[in-house]
């Protein structure tokens, strides 16, 4: 454990996750690696990856398993680098599966993470698969965020961030030809997100299952990086409480697909 005031990093390797608490910021960032007598059945491509709460507020989440084998191709799509919040390499996966029927549940070839270095208010990462190299950094109090990401790839990279269903997306601005502000507010609870280092910035369809079964609706930032190097800078506060919007985002949590 790294501690100081009111800030505190606890490494589980052996369990393959590292917790993050700042005051009202809890992060949960995924480390691990597939032992050598696990067949890597319910591992995800989710390396690197995160969900983040602030003051009690979802913003980013991970989007569960939905599916096994009745449809293998939405398995396929749940357990996949795209449906987490990393960067995915274009023609990439994170980790690989072998064909055939035993595929749903086994994974064939490994990435290897290791942490480079950790504190009480820090954290960095590395991940190494194919010919790609992830190094991913987070830095944190109790109102901020910060995550700078540098990618050695030979093919195009998006940065995923997978949203909370319940997220309301206020708007997308661009600040200049490389950096965008995005907005989400949920329950008088807001986040702007600084991008830097991506040449464009989309919502998509999101991955979130709140269970087996049970998908919702949800959106997913894809931020195209224009080179090896992108930033991202959270920015908590608390705004005037919308009731409106609110009730309507609530309302729609209990819709599944």
């Amino acid at each position: 454990m790294f501690a100081s005031e009111h800030r505190r990093l606890t490494l589980y390797e052996a369990g393959g996750l590292a917790i993050v608490r700042a005051g009202p910021l809890y992060l949960a960032i995924t480390l691990g690696t597939v032992p050598r007598t696990s067949s890597g059945g319910h591992f995800h491509n989710d390396l690197l990856g995160f969900e983040l709460q602030w003051d009690g507020i979802d913003f980013i989440v991970d989007g569960g398993a939905y599916l096994y084998t009745p449809v293998p191709a939405l398995r396929d799509a749940f357990r996949s680098t795209a449906a987490h919040s990393t960067v995915c390499v274009s023609g990439s996966e994170q980790r690989t599966w072998p064909a055939g029927v035993g595929r749903l549940f086994s994974v064939q070839r490994d990435a290897d993470v290791r942490i480079v270095a950790a504190t009480s208010e820090s954290l960095s990462m590395e991940a190494t698969y194919d010919d790609v190299r992830h190094l991913r950094s987070w830095r944190w109090t109790s109102g901020e965020l910060r995550i700078e990401d540098q990618i050695s790839a030979s093919r195009p990279a998006t940065l995923a961030l997978n949203l909370h269903p319940a997220l309301a997306t206020r708007r997308i601005d661009p600040v200049a030809s490389d950096r965008f502000r995005i907005v989400l507010e949920r329950h008088g609870r807001q986040a702007a997100i600084d991008m830097g280092g991506v040449r464009a910035v989309a919502m998509g369809e999101g991955y979130y299952s709140e269970g087996y079964g049970r998908r919702l609706p949800s959106e997913q930032v894809h931020a195209e990086l224009t080179g090896s190097h992108a930033t991202s800078h959270f920015i908590f506060q608390r705004v005037a409480h919308d009731s409106a919007t609110s009730s309507s985002m609530d309302h729609a949590e209990g819709n599944t697909l």
